[in-house]
C-alpha cells in the first residue's frame, strides 16, 4: 500500500479484513530508539507485544527500523489504552482516501521528528512544532529546495553524489579523512566535491551558520525520502509495502 503497489480498491478491501472499515484513518510511527536508557528493542517490543491484548482493529507492520500502526481515527480519539509507550509516537493527521497511506506515513514521520525534539512522548502532524525543524511537509520540501535544490539538480543532471557526500562529510564530524573513508574515495576528491558544493550552491562551508542550514536541510530531505542516509535518486522508493499486518 505505502509503494502504491495494490490498487486503492484491493488496499480497501485488505484494511477492511482487519476490521478497519470506511475511515478515516490515523497513522501512527515510533522507531527502536527509545527516550531513556532502555535498549532498542526492550522500548520498541514492549508497544509491538501490547499490541496482541487490544480490542480495536489494527494493521501493523514496520519498515526498516520503523513501526507504523493504523487505526481508525475513532479509536485514536477515544484513547488507545497501550501503557507502553516508552518511545516516542508520531500520529499522521486523519486520513479518508486509502490512497493518501503513504502522504499519512510521511506526516507521522515528521511528527514523530518533531516529538523527539521537544521531549514529548507522542506529537501530531502540523500541532507541535520544532524550533529548528520546518512543522510540515510542504514547509519541509520548501526549505529542502530553497537550500539543496541547485545541488539536487546537479546530481539528478550528472549522476553525481554531492548531496551524499555532504550529508557523510557531516556525519564524519566534518573531517575529510573520516569522509573519504567512509565514502570510499580519496580524501583530495572529497575536498573537490566540498568545493563543488560551494560554487554550486554559493556558499562557504566554513561558515557555521551556513553549515548549521545545511545540515537541517539534509535532516529534512532524510524525512522527506524515507531515510536518514540520504539519496536522492532513491527519493520515495524507500517508504516500504504495508503486507498483512496483525488484527
Amino acid at each position: 500500500m505505502l509503494a502504491g503497489a495494490i490498487s486503492p480498491d484491493a488496499a480497501l478491501a485488505q484494511m477492511r479484513a482487519h476490521g478497519l472499515r470506511g475511515g478515516p484513518w490515523r497513522v501512527l510511527v515510533w522507531n527502536e530508539t527509545p527516550d531513556d536508557s532502555m535498549e532498542p528493542d526492550v522500548a520498541a517490543g514492549g508497544l509491538v507485544e501490547s499490541l496482541s491484548f487490544v480490542e480495536w482493529p489494527h494493521l501493523y507492520t514496520s519498515v526498516d527500523d520503523t513501526h507504523l500502526l493504523v487505526v481508525s481515527d475513532a479509536a485514536y480519539d477515544s484513547g488507545l489504552g497501550v501503557d507502553d509507550f516508552d518511545v516516542s509516537v508520531g500520529v499522521s493527521q486523519p486520513l479518508a482516501a486509502i490512497g493518501r497511506l503513504a502522504d499519512a506515513f510521511r506526516e507521522a514521520r515528521w511528527a514523530l521528528e518533531s516529538a523527539r525534539q521537544s521531549g514529548a512522548q507522542s506529537a501530531v502532524y502540523g500541532s507541535h512544532g520544532s524550533y529548528f525543524m520546518p512543522n510540515t511537509v510542504a514547509e519541509g520540501e520548501v526549505a529542502v529546495q530553497r537550500l539543496l535544490g541547485p545541488l539536487l539538480t546537479y546530481d539528478e543532471s550528472n549522476e553525481s553524489e554531492l548531496v551524499r557526500s555532504l550529508q557523510v562529510y557531516f556525519d564524519a564530524n566534518r573531517s575529510w579523512q573520516e569522509g573519504s573513508r567512509r565514502l570510499g574515495i580519496h580524501k583530495q576528491t572529497l575536498v573537490y566535491r566540498l568545493k563543488k558544493i560551494e560554487e554550486i550552491l554559493g556558499v562557504d562551508l566554513r561558515d557555521f551558520g551556513v553549515q548549521a542550514e545545511l545540515y537541517l536541510a539534509l535532516r529534512t530531505l532524510g524525512l522527506l525520502t524515507g531515510g536518514d542516509d540520504v539519496n536522492p535518486r532513491r527519493a520515495g522508493s524507500s517508504a516500504g509495502r504495508l503486507p498483512n499486518g496483525s488484527s
